[in-house]
């Protein structure tokens, strides 16, 4: 059970560090997530590799004036926090489960 949680953890990171890697590429971060998580991580670093870059024109992108004023630097601090209380939340829901 301990074993299945483990892994279960190690996924969700690597799908992470997956997602992040598609960020830069037109696949985007959920997609290659979710690709990561279901199918395997080894598939979806493929999937990010064969994708294509982001053109500049796709980087470009028009927000609104009260959400340009958030940093690059408080992104990333936001992307982390919600990594970890999606892990700790999945850990309680797997020790309530099991």
């Amino acid at each position: 059970m301990l074993l299945i949680i483990i892994c279960l953890v190690i996924n969700i990171i690597l799908s992470n560090i997956i997602g992040k890697l598609g960020k830069e590429k037109k696949i985007g971060f959920n997609t290659a997530f979710c690709v990561s998580f279901f199918l395997s991580p080894i598939i979806g670093v493929l999937i990010v590799i064969a994708s294509t870059p982001l053109t500049k024109e796709d980087r470009e992108v028009t927000l609104p004036p009260d959400v340009s004023k958030i940093t690059a630097e408080e992104m990333k601090k936001y992307d982390s926090v919600s990594l970890i209380i999606g892990l700790i939340i999945f850990i309680l829901i797997c020790y309530m489960i099991f």
